[in-house]
């Protein structure tokens, strides 16, 4: 069984599997490179995750992980609720800012510099 605090990455080699008892906190499991399963005790169904895939594991959840491939994998704590809301709102927020941003100005509001 490995215990450890995220964030923390992992170089993984084929076919290794690795134990994960997070006994207090969610953890968000990230393939960096390479390919895992996750399974989960609870959920009937495993996980296969491709470089750039992740998967949150719930507190107090074991999850076995398995090297597909020679695999990077990173375990971090993964956002809070409230965080992760505010990111999916801040997004189209900042694209519609830059949008309206880059709109020429009217003319009854348009300034142009001096020329000397």
């Amino acid at each position: 069984m490995l215990k450890f605090k995220p964030p923390v990455v992992l170089q993984l080699q084929k076919g290794q599997l690795i134990r994960c008892d997070q006994a207090a906190r969610a953890t968000l499991i990230r393939v960096v490179c390479g390919r895992v399963w996750v399974t989960q005790a609870g959920d009937r169904q495993d996980h296969f995750l491709s470089p750039g895939a992740s998967l949150r594991v719930p507190a107090r959840t074991l999850a076995l992980l398995g090297a597909e491939t020679d695999a990077q994998v990173a375990f971090s704590a993964p956002a809070s609720r409230v965080a992760a809301l505010l990111g999916r709102l801040t997004t189209p927020m900042t694209r519609l800012w830059h949008r309206v941003g880059r709109r020429p100005a009217t003319a009854g509001g348009a300034t142009h510099p001096a020329t000397g």
